[in-house]
């Protein structure tokens, strides 16, 4: 359990966060965590999972939910942190509480090891969504991997992923900014992953 304050931020910005560290051993299974913080409902706080490679991973932004939970599911064993952002906080000296933090071991076990994995892209997940969503892939082979959101014009808005990445389930966050930092407006929006198996494409909704 983690204990601290955030300063304030200005609405939208996300620029001011706070980071913790934890190790994951070989065999976890999921990352779950909350985020729970003291204040009344103008303070804002989001929760995000980034890996050791700088990766945004997962997140529970939402607003105004508290707590906020994150999940992540086969990580792979390193070091990760949790980053709690200031999404509007106008007062910094209110406290926030980072809660249930678990990592589950993989249980053991022999047997048909199912279907072979398929190249593929799940829907993000909130859609629509306000703050934050997580796009889920799948490469049946490692490979180079490009994965990017566009906007409805076919502009390249923000590059989540371009380069190699091993064969398994893959996650990222878009947390609605582009590649400048600067926050998109709502609408429509497009997520499009390249890989050596083909081309896969959702469609996003940003709300405001």
């Amino acid at each position: 359990m983690f204990a601290g304050t955030i300063g304030a931020d200005v609405q939208g910005a996300q620029d001011i966060a706070t980071y913790h560290s934890f190790s994951v051993v070989a065999g976890t299974q999921q990352i779950l965590g909350a985020l729970q913080w003291t204040g009344g409902p103008a303070i804002d706080l989001d929760l995000y999972l980034v890996d050791g490679q700088g990766n945004v991973v997962s997140s529970g932004a939402t607003a105004t939910s508290d707590p906020e939970h994150s999940l992540y599911v086969n990580p792979d064993p390193g070091t990760y942190q949790w980053k709690v952002v200031s999404f509007d906080n106008p007062n910094p000296n209110e406290a926030y509480t980072v809660t249930s933090i678990r990592c589950v071991a993989q249980p053991v076990g022999v047997g048909d090891r199912g279907p072979a994995l398929a190249f593929r892209l799940d829907p993000n997940e909130p859609n629509p969504f306000t703050r934050s969503s997580v796009l889920r892939f799948a490469l049946p082979v490692g490979g180079r991997v490009s994965l990017a959101i566009y906007d409805i014009a076919g502009r390249r808005v923000r590059t989540l992923v371009d380069g190699t990445l091993d064969a398994g389930w893959h996650q990222r966050v878009w947390d609605g900014t582009g590649d400048d930092g600067v926050r998109a407006g709502a609408g429509v929006y497009f997520s499009r992953l390249e890989g050596p198996q083909g081309v896969r494409s959702r469609k996003m909704i940003m709300l405001r």
